[in-house]
C-alpha cells in the first residue's frame, strides 16, 4: 500500500477489522444509524437495511440504557463508557463505546459518531479475577494462622484477622508501620539487617525456612511463634509473606511434659532405690526363703498402696487418714479395735511414700506381736500439728493396748530399723519407740511442707473417728 489518502483509509479499515471494532454514526434528524459490517455483527443486525434509534435501544441492556443515554446527553464532546447489549444469538455481551457528540452553533445535538469494541472476554476475566481475589481473601481472613505481608523495606502491607488476634493490634495500627513493632527489642534491631542482607546477597537465613521466633503483643507480653516466610513478586515488586502460628500453649505443654518426665525419672529412681533396700534387708532378716517372700511382698504392697493414693491425686499428695486406712489393711472386723483422731491433713508425695512404709511396719508388728494379735487388743492413732509455715510439724502417736506383753527383743529387726531410718533419713524426722509391757507406744515427728492442713476443726469440735464410720 502507498501513502495516498485512499490507501490511508484502507490501512485504517484494516486496523479496525483486526480489532473487530465497529464504526457507526447517528443522524439526529433522521434517527438513523449508519454502521459498518463489524458494527452490525457486534449488535446482531443484518448486513443490509436501515438501523433506527429504537432498534439500537432494543439491543442495549435495559439496566444500562438510562445511564448510557444520560452520559451522552451530558457530554460536551467525547465520551467513553462500558455497557451491555443483548445479542439475538450470543446473548449478553459487553461493549466499550468511544464516541463524539456533534452539535450545531446553538449547541443542539445534531449527531453522534463513534466506535464500539467487544470486551466480553475482558469483563469475564475481570469477574473471574474478582471472584478469585474474594475467595483468596476469604481463605486468608478465615485462616487459623496469622498472615502478614511486608514489602522489601519491611513495611506491613496487610494483616489478617488471625494475626490481629495474636498480636492484639487493630489492622490500621500496623499497616504502614515497620514489622519491627511486632518483635521484641533485641530481635527488632536485627530484622532490617537480615532483610537488607538477603536483598543484597540472596543468602536466605530466614526466607523459606520455618523457625520458632518470639513476638511482642500490643500489651508488651511475649508470644512464641512458629514462623514461615516466602517471597513473592507482585507488580514487579518483591513482597514477603509471613505465616505465623501461636505456639505459646504448645511450648508450655512441652515444658510441662519435660518437667513431668524429669519428675517421673526422679521418682522411679527413688522407688528403685527403696525397693532395692527393702529387698536386701528383707533377705538379711529372713529366716528362710518363704519368710523373705512374705515380708518383701508385704512391703511392696505397702509401697504400691502409697503410690496408688498419689496417682489418684496426680501426685499432689495424699490424705493422712486415707494413707492409714490403706497401710493398716483394716477390715470391718477391726472397726471397734482401731480408732483415729486428728485433723484433716494432706501429706506431700515424699512424706506419703516413706510414712506409708513406716505405718506398714508398725501395722505388721502389731498383728504379729502386738495388740492386733489378739481379739481384745486395741490400737489408737492420734496426730496433731504445731508451728506455722516452714516450721510446721506433724506429731503422730501410736498406742497399742490389751495385747501380749511387749519386750524390745521381740520387736527388733528390719521393721523397727526401717521405722527409725524412714523418719530420720528420708524425712528429717524422729521416731521414738517405747516398749511398755502394756503395749507399744510409738511417737513420730516429721516436718510438714507449707499448706498441708486441709481443714482443721476447732479444738472443741475435734472428734475421734473410727475407720469404718
Amino acid at each position: 500500500m502507498s501513502d495516498t489518502p485512499e490507501d490511508s483509509d484502507a490501512w485504517a479499515r484494516l486496523a479496525l477489522d483486526v480489532t473487530g471494532a465497529g464504526v457507526w454514526a447517528w443522524d439526529a434528524d433522521s434517527g438513523k444509524i449508519t454502521g459498518d459490517s463489524s458494527y452490525r455483527r457486534l449488535y446482531g443486525f443484518s448486513q443490509s437495511g436501515n438501523i433506527d434509534t429504537q432498534a439500537w435501544q432494543d439491543r442495549v441492556h435495559p439496566a444500562d440504557r438510562d445511564r448510557l443515554y444520560n452520559l451522552v446527553l451530558r457530554s460536551d464532546n467525547e465520551w467513553r463508557e462500558e455497557f451491555r447489549i443483548i445479542h439475538p444469538e450470543r446473548g449478553e455481551r459487553w461493549l466499550e463505546g468511544v464516541g463524539r457528540v456533534v452539535r450545531d452553533a446553538a449547541g443542539t445535538i445534531t449527531g453522534l459518531a463513534g466506535i464500539n469494541t467487544d470486551i466480553t472476554a475482558r469483563k469475564h476475566a475481570e469477574v473471574a479475577l474478582r471472584e478469585s481475589e474474594a475467595r483468596l481473601r476469604s481463605i486468608i481472613d478465615n485462616a487459623i494462622d496469622g498472615i502478614i505481608t511486608i514489602d522489601s523495606g519491611g513495611t506491613v502491607q496487610s494483616m489478617n484477622p488471625a494475626a490481629v488476634r495474636i498480636f492484639g493490634y487493630e489492622t490500621d495500627e500496623v499497616i504502614g508501620q515497620n514489622v519491627r513493632m511486632l518483635m521484641p527489642e533485641q530481635h527488632s534491631k536485627q530484622h532490617d539487617g537480615y532483610l537488607r542482607h538477603y536483598l543484597e546477597s540472596g543468602e536466605a537465613r530466614i526466607i523459606g525456612i520455618g523457625r520458632e521466633v518470639p513476638g511482642r503483643r500490643k500489651d508488651g507480653s511475649s508470644v512464641a511463634l512458629d514462623l514461615g516466610i516466602t517471597e513473592v513478586l507482585q507488580g514487579g515488586q518483591r513482597m514477603f509473606v509471613g505465616v505465623l502460628r501461636d505456639i505459646t500453649e504448645r511450648k508450655r505443654a512441652e515444658e510441662t511434659q519435660r518437667l513431668l518426665l524429669d519428675e517421673i525419672n526422679h521418682r522411679v529412681k527413688n522407688t528403685l532405690v527403696t525397693v532395692q533396700a527393702m529387698a536386701e534387708h528383707s533377705m538379711l532378716r529372713a529366716a528362710d526363703p518363704a519368710h523373705f517372700v512374705l515380708s518383701f511382698r508385704g512391703r511392696l504392697q505397702a509401697l504400691s498402696s502409697a503410690h496408688n493414693l498419689l496417682v489418684e491425686q496426680n501426685w499432689a499428695g495424699a490424705d493422712l487418714k486415707s494413707l492409714l486406712r490403706g497401710q493398716l489393711l483394716i477390715t470391718s472386723d477391726d472397726d471397734e479395735r482401731i480408732c483415729l483422731s486428728g485433723p484433716n491433713l494432706k501429706l506431700d508425695a515424699r512424706s506419703t511414700v516413706h510414712l506409708g512404709l513406716v505405718l506398714h511396719e508398725l501395722g505388721t508388728n502389731a498383728r504379729k506381736y502386738g495388740a492386733l494379735k489378739v481379739p481384745a487388743g486395741k490400737l489408737s492413732i492420734t496426730w496433731t500439728t504445731c508451728g506455722t509455715g516452714p516450721d510446721r510439724v506433724l506429731n503422730l502417736t501410736w498406742i497399742e493396748t490389751g495385747g501380749p506383753p511387749v519386750t524390745q527383743r521381740q520387736t527388733q529387726g528390719f521393721g523397727t530399723s526401717l521405722i527409725a531410718r524412714g523418719l530420720t533419713h528420708a524425712l528429717s524426722g524422729n521416731a521414738t519407740l517405747k516398749f511398755d509391757p502394756a503395749g507399744l507406744i510409738c511417737e513420730l515427728e516429721l516436718p510438714l511442707p507449707v499448706s498441708n492442713l486441709l481443714s482443721e476443726p476447732a479444738a472443741d469440735n475435734r472428734t475421734t473417728q473410727r475407720l469404718f464410720t
